[in-house]
């Protein structure tokens, strides 16, 4: 991380912390700003708006107008790379009896991966936000800490981190699909056991953001098939934003990585997009 992880997350909170509480209502934002005094957001259905306030306020009982009242709380959802991508030659390795496997591009991901749980379980414990994190691979969607997925806080998380020799060498992953699954099999995130510090908020009243970090980019979908489940994840979201490696030493790889990272968080895969980051090196704001 090059001694840069304070800076890289105090940028990502920047912009990963929308600012809005939220409220639902059967209107669009097309015309007039979806009648919304301050900020009209999608989420739901093709009909469907929701008006948002500044933080230290709240919507009126006419879910349009704002009355500076009280602090918004967040919800961040983080989806963490530990397939066959973070360490693919260890990976097959292991599957020969007799041979030894090292796991150094795995100890160096989970160091990085702490490091940003780490953050988030400082930041969980000084601010109205709630975390939940899951590992993914192929085979699997792992809930393995905090608030959301049972556990009472993130440092249990971090622990069973810490205590992992290897990643899940199940196959290729992809982390559109599997946020994009997350989404699809917890709608509204309902059925999630929550055990934070902060009280349990009905969905559509909390902004929410969803993190994920990947290794590499190895991902089989098309711009079209991305671009569909970032519909479907943006339905549950205010905000999606990738954190993921731009030191890939192959070139055709690196570009590609890049490329899906930028149509996940901005939906666009060549313009500038302030919500993708990296941990070598500088994002597009710099």
């Amino acid at each position: 991380m090059r001694g840069k992880l304070p800076c890289l997350f105090w940028f990502l909170f920047l912009f990963s912390i929308a600012e809005y509480g939220i409220t639902t209502a059967q209107v669009t934002c097309a015309a007039g700003n979806g009648q919304c005094s301050d900020q009209c957001l999608y989420r739901g259905g093709t009909a469907d708006r929701t008006c948002g306030c500044p933080c230290l306020s709240e919507l009126n009982a006419d879910s349009r107008t704002c009355n500076a009242t009280i602090d918004c709380g967040t919800d961040i959802y983080i989806l963490a790379d530990s397939s066959i991508n973070v360490d693919p030659v260890d990976c097959i390795l292991s599957s020969i009896p007799g041979t030894t496997q090292t796991w150094t591009n795995w100890a160096s991901w989970k160091q990085i991966l702490i490091s940003i749980l780490e953050f988030f379980r400082e930041e969980e414990a000084t601010r109205n936000v709630n975390v939940g994190v899951q590992l993914y691979s192929s085979a699997f969607n792992i809930p393995i800490l905090a608030n959301y997925t049972g556990m009472p806080n993130l440092q249990n998380g971090i622990d069973t981190l810490r205590g992992m020799s290897q990643p899940l060498c199940t196959g290729i992953s992809s982390y559109v699909r599997h946020l994009g699954q997350a989404v699809e099999n917890n709608p509204g995130f309902q059925s999630w056991i929550y055990r934070g510090p902060y009280q349990l908020r009905p969905y559509n009243a909390t902004s929410r953001v969803a993190i994920a970090v990947n290794y590499a980019s190895d991902n089989s979908l098309s711009d079209a098939s991305i671009l569909i489940w970032r519909g479907h994840i943006m339905k549950q979201f205010d905000r999606v934003i990738v954190i993921t490696r731009s030191l890939i030493t192959d070139a055709t790889l690196r570009a590609a990585n890049i490329r899906i990272a930028k149509l996940m968080a901005c939906g666009h895969p060549t313009n500038p997009c302030p919500y993708v980051l990296y941990v070598d090196g500088l994002n597009d704001l710099g």
